[in-house]
């Protein structure tokens, strides 16, 4: 569902499940020699995305949503495959969004968005906040320069087991860009 409530607020609304079948496993002989690879998974997500805009003034502009998502994957009759399932479908139960759009007079603008994702389970990775912001500035016709900076909440994970998880560090950058 999608709608606007007067010409300053827009909003949508999705509910939604998908079914899967047949799905990739691999299964290991009953020799032990060797892995064969099936299609002997099902599994199904069902959740809610939320979105919406809020023009407040002529300058500023806030946008917020969120997704709530639940997974299921199970293995059907004659697969003994316990990795695809517990590595298929890892998805955060929940993200949610909130940004603000500033115009700081007709050269410059100022972006804050703050940004939640959940837990995930196996292997676990807790769940995070992470704040980015970015301010440009449009010095001339087709010119514009902007300082960047992300994850400034600081390093978290984002997938993996200890010793070999991934981290997505803090990152403070410039942009130039020339457009003719």
């Amino acid at each position: 569902y999608r709608g606007q409530a007067g010409q300053r607020v827009s909003y949508s609304v999705t509910a939604y499940r998908n079914l899967y079948d047949h799905l990739r496993t691999q299964d290991i002989t009953p020799d032990g020699r060797a892995i064969t690879f099936g299609n002997l998974m099902a599994g199904q997500t069902r959740g809610i995305e939320a979105w919406g805009n809020v023009q407040v003034t002529e300058s500023w502009r806030i946008a917020a949503g969120a997704v709530l998502m639940h997974e299921v994957f199970s293995l059907k009759p004659g697969s003994g495959d316990l990795g695809s399932v517990m590595t298929t479908g890892r998805d955060p139960a929940y993200t949610a969004q909130l940004r603000s759009s500033h115009a700081l007079g007709e050269k410059r603008e100022l972006e804050l968005a703050v940004r939640r994702n959940g837990a995930l389970g196996f292997p676990y990775v807790p769940a995070y906040t992470a704040i980015d912001a970015r301010f440009g500035w449009r010095f001339a016709p087709g010119m514009e320069l902007s300082v960047i900076g992300t994850n400034l909440t600081g390093s978290h994970a984002e997938c993996g087991v200890a010793p070999v998880r991934t981290e997505v560090g803090r990152t403070v950058g410039v942009k130039y860009r020339w457009q003719r």
